[in-house]
């Protein structure tokens, strides 16, 4: 009778030790979601500490030069900023929410165009949001 008790709580233990390491393994689009923002987050952080960074090596004190960009007073976009492509912020279903250059966000679905033209999104999924440049057919994934 003593042996069959070990057995059991035996088993019991190795059932409950296998159970929480299947339970540990498992994650849900609740996790996936808050490990997103996180990065969102971390992401921001580090483009403040960049931007941080760049102007304080800047030399505000210098003589002004002219702005690449500026021809006879008339600024334009330089091709740099309308060739970058925006930050991921949030990946919903179909829908994904993109932060733009300018601080502005949007919301798109596959076959739209982003604000701007130049970038197609093609589809949207766990990896990502896989864009197309409309000028230079170029294919990149934003996450």
């Amino acid at each position: 009778m003593e042996n069959v008790f070990l057995n059991r709580k035996n088993f019991i233990l190795v059932f409950f030790l296998v159970s929480f390491g299947a339970l540990a393994e498992s994650g849900t689009v609740w996790d996936l979601d808050n490990m997103q923002k996180q990065r969102v987050l971390y992401e921001a952080k580090a483009a403040l500490n960049k931007a941080k960074a760049e102007a304080e090596i800047k030399d505000y004190g210098a003589t002004s030069q002219a702005n690449p960009s500026t021809v006879a007073g008339i600024s334009g976009v330089s091709t740099s900023q309308a060739d970058a492509l925006p930050q991921l912020v949030k990946i919903s279903g179909k829908n994904a929410v993109l932060s733009m250059q300018d601080g502005n966000t949007t919301s798109v679905t596959a076959g739209q165009l982003l604000p701007g033209g130049r970038w197609q999104v093609l589809s949207i999924g766990l990896g990502g949001v896989k864009v197309k440049n409309i000028s230079t057919q170029s294919i990149q994934v934003i996450n």
